[in-house]
């Protein structure tokens, strides 16, 4: 699994299981997280190169001839990926928060109160205080936008800088991979939020449209750079 999608993956099962479990979402989140880093450390070595491409073709002879097109040093492609990776992860949550939260609210004890658009909210007394959830969605995407908005800009540079500072195939991979999943994490927020909020309202909503989004945001990245692979012949 590409490690950017391995952390992800990982980091949101661990939010959500945790949650489902009655345990803090967050934390579960942090645990996957560190799993997920963990495995790759256990079975990657970064000191070695990686090939971006490569390529098997049967000759008459029946012998295979492979073609690696290009290589990097691992741990640089490798860091980008899992910064892109968690960085996908936070702001679909953010994003999901935004759109789903509604007018719920989280309190200081760590318990929800979930209320969709229209409802009245629960916002605290003098016991307890609250936070809504779109306030929190709205801090993080406050963070999670710029950093992937230049996630983006190194991806698509270091394409251009493999292609000898020219529009070539590298070039084209990465900007297929990131507006494939721009457009992926948009429609995943979506229809997962539609699916989730149509088994358990606002929560489900909210855990659909993360899932659904980073999920997106993946599956449209896996397609956008086929379709250059295809275009180039590879």
């Amino acid at each position: 699994m590409n490690l950017g999608l391995m952390v992800a993956s990982t980091t949101a099962m661990g939010g959500v299981v945790a949650w489902m479990t009655g345990n803090d979402f967050l934390q579960g989140a942090m645990e996957g997280m560190t799993i997920g880093l963990f495995n790759h450390t256990v079975h990657n070595n970064e000191d070695e190169a990686s090939p971006l491409k490569v390529s098997v073709e049967t000759n008459k002879a029946g012998t295979y001839e492979i073609f690696v097109i290009g290589s990097r040093k691992g741990g640089e492609g490798d860091a980008l990926a899992v910064a892109a990776g968690i960085n996908t992860f936070a702001d679909n949550v953010g994003m999901s928060l935004m759109r789903y939260g509604g007018n719920s609210s989280i309190s200081n004890n760590g318990k929800f109160y979930f209320h969709a658009v229209g409802q009245r909210g629960f916002y605290g007394n003098q016991y307890v205080s609250v936070i809504k959830l779109t306030s929190i969605g709205r801090k993080i995407n406050k963070f999670t936008g710029p950093v992937g908005h230049t996630l983006d800009i190194i991806e698509i540079y270091d394409g251009y800088r493999q292609d000898g500072e020219q529009i070539g195939y590298h070039t084209a991979h990465a900007s297929a991979d990131v507006i494939g999943g721009w457009a992926g994490s948009w429609a995943g927020l979506k229809f997962g939020g539609i699916i989730g909020g149509s088994i358990g309202a606002v929560p489900g909503a909210i855990i659909g449209g993360i899932i659904g989004g980073v999920g997106g945001a993946f599956g449209g990245s896996y397609l956008g750079t086929m379709s250059i692979d295809k275009a180039y012949g590879l």
